[in-house]
């Protein structure tokens, strides 16, 4: 006989033992990734409304978000009162 190309046990072991944990691990990674998109201040930083996701583009004349009222700050900064 010729010799064996088998993988050998131990291998096998870690990717049956590991594989699902490391797979696992990218989907939490990635959705918890996908939520922090749209948290506050990373909307605030697109020119978002913080609260709501309104673009604000062009509404920098009122301290007030057109779509829900939350009371935007100068600069998108948080320095000022949320409601």
């Amino acid at each position: 006989m010729g010799p064996s190309s088998s993988i050998p046990i131990e291998l096998v072991i870690l990717l049956v033992i590991y594989g699902p944990l490391i797979i696992v691990c990218i989907v939490v990674f990635y959705f918890a990734k996908r939520s922090l998109k749209n948290t506050g201040s990373a909307r605030a930083e697109r020119g978002q409304c913080p609260h709501c996701g309104y673009d604000l583009t062009g509404v920098r004349d009122s301290n007030q978000c057109p779509e829900c009222g939350f009371q935007i700050c100068d600069t998108m900064r948080w320095d000022c009162q949320v409601r």
